[in-house]
């Protein structure tokens, strides 16, 4: 998915 390419900040499985 794109939020996995992203930075972990930017990626809300990061926030949980």
């Amino acid at each position: 998915s794109p939020f996995e390419k992203t930075s972990p900040f930017k990626s809300p499985k990061h926030y949980l």
